[in-house]
């Protein structure tokens, strides 16, 4: 019994109604088509995407395209580079697309999240800490500044002589 809910779609893979396109087959997309471009990146090798990219970028930044697309196409245009050099950092990136406004890119936006999220960490673990030093101030036992706080007593100790000294 041929189960047809696994693959709805395979009927389509079969019929006229579909048309497959191979990204290395494409015909060189016009410097003016940018989403035809990105498909040509994603096809290319490693070296080949990038002269591609840099190349690009400057065009789309002169294009009378909004700049809300321009940001969306340098977001793409910056993803496949990521995907094909993925040990590169993001200054690398940066300045092998020569991205000025880094601002907006997905890398830059990412690592803003990651610094962000860090500093809202230490923000936290130095609350919680100010919170245990008052509570030994106040000579409360070690045992309840750990149940208030969630540190460990040798975290707690520690700031105990950090705060003599």
């Amino acid at each position: 019994m041929e189960h047809t809910n696994l693959h709805p779609y395979r009927c389509l893979l079969e019929s006229d109604q579909l048309v497959r396109i191979y990204l290395d087959e494409l015909p060189p997309a016009p410097p003016d088509r940018f989403e035809l471009g990105i498909l040509e990146l994603i096809a290319a090798q490693p070296e080949t995407a990038l002269k591609k990219a840099q190349a690009m970028v400057p065009r789309l930044r002169a294009s009378k395209q909004p700049k809300q697309f321009q940001r969306m196409l340098l977001q793409f245009i910056e993803t496949v580079i990521v995907h094909q050099f993925p040990s590169w950092s993001r200054q690398e990136i940066e300045k092998m697309l020569q991205v000025t406004d880094v601002s907006q890119t997905r890398v830059f936006q990412e690592a803003l999240q990651e610094g962000l999220e860090k500093g809202r960490q230490e923000g936290t673990e130095k609350t919680i800490e100010t919170v245990a030093l008052r509570l030994l101030k106040m000579g409360r036992p070690v045992a309840e500044i750990v149940q208030a706080t969630d540190l460990t007593p040798a975290q707690i100790r520690k700031l105990s002589r950090a705060s003599c000294n």
